[in-house]
């Protein structure tokens, strides 16, 4: 069985949906004829999930290396947030911008746009490319594979690459420079990162992103020259079959993940839970509001402004198992986007686990996103424009006359076999084969 060098900064114990899809890569790859050999740093900088298996007792060789953690460090000394909750504001490629005096804001600025090159994570680098180094020459080693963000981890792909030729797949998990996300302060930082990404654009045998938009954007990006492949996001099944639904005592909506404030902004589904309650249509002692991640400060002041504080629940990072029972047990999943176009074709990792859960979905997001395109194909629910507050206002009241019906209404009862983990885990397979093909 040839082995892939998967150099992946998210790896299980640390939490999240970068986290999980290079474990499940890594899981099921071994049905389809691949070893992985996974070099991921020992004490990552974000939160940390200890219900999350690793692969190692199924046989996934997991390398920890050392890792010279910049971002906490200098965080630690200006008194700025914990890295863990900086990934969670700003979806791990934005700008680190913490509250503080003008003096102080503008050294963390500095630091972030001339230090942090090309991110935080830029300490792992030696480390990773090391060990993966010391994996090639002890293991007969057939492809590279590596995840993004932090792009750190295709820098340590594409130097390993140029060692030993060997062939080599850059997974984005996000866009980088075109990333929604994304804050530059700096005209000059961002240019320097759109020449570090063209280059390991070009460097890079083929190009695998999450969705079609994103890919075509790829494309566009590589002049057509460079292969690009979709692999989604997904759900792994046997994670659901031994979840039983309980029927809750109140109509729960259900939302995991973080707002990232103005940028995902949940105002105006809250204004028309606000609106529903207010006319009667929805005695309030029904609601509760599940928010499952940290707390979002944008979030929380709209609450409080609207007097939903009563009815809804910030649950705080809590285990992936307890995310997914949540879900399960709802009266309705919520989804929210920001509409902006470069927003597209962003299908949040949380969709597809929604889907898993089988619960309705109401998702507040333009009807040809892409992400809508799939809520439509697979019947999990409803798409609404942020503009439709009518159409908002329907689709909860909808919601709480099942609710109140006892009517236990299920989506998504067709086959999903396309958006398993396992699926995803094939086609990446796939490709190792084919780029593999002459060495193997």
């Amino acid at each position: 069985m040839p082995n892939v060098l998967m150099l992946c900064y998210y790896y299980p114990p640390l939490g999240g949906i970068g986290s999980q899809r290079s474990q499940k890569f890594a899981r099921y790859l071994p049905d389809h004829g691949w070893h992985p050999v996974v070099v991921t740093p020992e004490a990552g900088a974000y939160l940390v999930d200890h219900s999350l298996d690793d692969g190692q007792s199924k046989g996934v060789e997991v390398i920890r290396t050392r890792y010279i953690d910049l971002s906490s460090n200098f965080k630690r000394v200006m008194g700025g947030p914990t890295p863990a909750v900086e990934s969670l504001r700003n979806k791990e490629a934005s700008v680190w911008a913490a509250g503080g005096g003008g003096v102080v804001n503008l050294l963390r600025r500095t630091v972030r746009s001339w230090v942090y090159i090309p991110d935080g994570q830029i300490g792992w680098y030696p480390y990773a490319v090391r060990a993966g180094r010391r994996v090639i020459e002890s293991q007969k080693v057939a492809a590279i594979y590596s995840s993004s963000f932090p792009v750190t981890a295709h820098l340590a792909a594409c130097r390993l690459k140029a060692a030993t030729n060997k062939p080599w797949i850059a997974d984005f998990r996000d866009l980088w420079t075109e990333n929604h996300y994304a804050d530059y302060s700096s005209a000059l930082r961002k240019r320097l990162d759109q020449t570090i990404e063209s280059g390991l654009l070009e460097k890079a045998d083929l190009l695998v992103t999450v969705s079609n938009t994103w890919a075509d954007t790829l494309r566009r990006m590589t002049g057509g020259k460079k292969r690009v492949e979709v692999i989604r996001n997904g759900f792994d099944a046997t994670e659901f079959a031994g979840l039983q639904r309980q029927r809750l005592n109140q109509w729960t909506i259900t939302y995991v993940g973080n707002f990232y404030g103005a940028k995902q902004d949940p105002t105006v589904f809250f204004e028309a839970l606000c609106r529903v309650i207010a006319s009667g249509k929805v005695a309030k002692a029904d609601v509760q509001l599940k928010i499952v991640g940290e707390p979002d400060a944008y979030a929380q002041e709209v609450v409080n402004r609207l007097g939903l504080a009563s009815v809804t629940h910030f649950t705080g990072f809590v285990s992936h198992g307890e995310a997914l029972a949540e879900q399960v047990d709802s009266s309705l999943l919520l989804l929210i986007l920001h509409g902006d176009r470069s927003n597209a074709g962003h299908v949040p990792g949380k969709l597809y686990e929604y889907l898993g859960a089988r619960r309705p979905v109401l998702a507040i997001i333009p009807e040809d996103f892409e992400a809508a395109r799939i809520i439509g194909e697979t019947g999990a629910g409803v798409t609404v424009e942020a503009t439709d507050a009518a159409g908002i206002e329907r689709c909860l009241l909808d919601s709480y006359a099942a609710y109140k019906s006892d009517a236990g209404t299920a989506a998504c009862q067709g086959d999903l076999a396309a958006y398993e983990r396992r699926q995803g885990a094939a086609q990446l397979a796939d490709l190792l084969s084919t780029l593999a093909r002459p060495a193997l």
